[in-house]
């Protein structure tokens, strides 16, 4: 008889976040925020950011060992100097779960 043991490693109390922030401009239209600043909170934004990162040309972020507990992603793109686009989650948990997805449609400010 043979037996085989397949091993997967994990971090345990870890999870991997990704998504896809986009932008919407005057004319409603919307586009990949390219290199937007994802920053994670503990629980809201008045919590320093614990992770940050940048999402890629086509606007998509991935996140991998993110601590278990509750976060909120904020996403900031500054265009130029007078044109800043932002987008904050709600509340997301992250208990144990191997991927969570949070996608931000970025606005404005």
């Amino acid at each position: 008889m043979t037996v085989a043991l397949i091993a997967v490693s994990c971090k345990k109390d870890a999870s991997q976040f990704q998504g896809m922030v986009r932008y919407v401009d005057s004319t409603g239209a919307y586009y990949p925020a390219d290199s937007a600043i994802i920053t994670f909170h503990d629980k809201d934004t008045s919590a320093p950011a614990t992770i940050t990162s940048y999402t890629n040309a086509e606007g998509i972020y991935h996140v991998t060992d993110v601590p278990d507990g509750i976060w909120v992603v904020r996403a900031v793109l500054e265009i130029d100097s007078n044109l800043t686009y932002l987008a904050v989650s709600d509340r997301v948990e992250a208990y144990g779960k191997d991927f969570v997805a949070v996608a931000l449609d970025m606005m404005e400010q």
